[in-house]
């Protein structure tokens, strides 16, 4: 696991659980000696997401001036990524950040991109 990686995180309205994220995301760099490249954008939070982000040290913040929606606040993550290789997770907790090294470990089989499936006890899905 040698690679860099850029990290897009889309949160609104996260303030209760975007620093717990950020944290592990860079726990896990330092644990795995990863070079990651963390970005949080903040798509129009009204709530304390971006202060709670940008108290993350090493985490870039985008703010959204309003709203916009999931995939455009995932589309400015990728648009400002250091590194070709992105990861992206929700800034909810809903993906497991220890599953980061599985992933890499599968891309680095030679997939162009590889995709985790939130499941289990804990997950609760829609019922589509």
């Amino acid at each position: 696991m040698g690679k860099s990686f850029s990290v897009v995180i889309p949160a609104y309205n996260e303030e209760r659980a975007i620093a717990l994220v950020c944290g592990q995301v860079l726990e896990l760099a330092k644990k795995y000696a990863l070079e990651l490249d963390v970005i949080v954008v903040d798509d129009g939070s009204d709530d304390a997401t971006a202060d709670a982000a940008a108290g993350c040290p090493g985490v870039r913040l985008i703010r959204n001036p309003q709203n916009f929606g999931y995939g455009y606040a995932i589309k400015q993550g990728i648009l400002a990524a250091r590194y070709g290789s992105i990861i992206i997770m929700d800034g909810d907790g809903s993906y497991p950040v220890a599953s980061i090294p599985d992933l890499i470990t599968t891309y680095e089989r030679g997939f162009t991109m590889v995709v985790g499936a939130r499941q289990g006890s804990d997950y609760r899905g829609s019922f589509a």
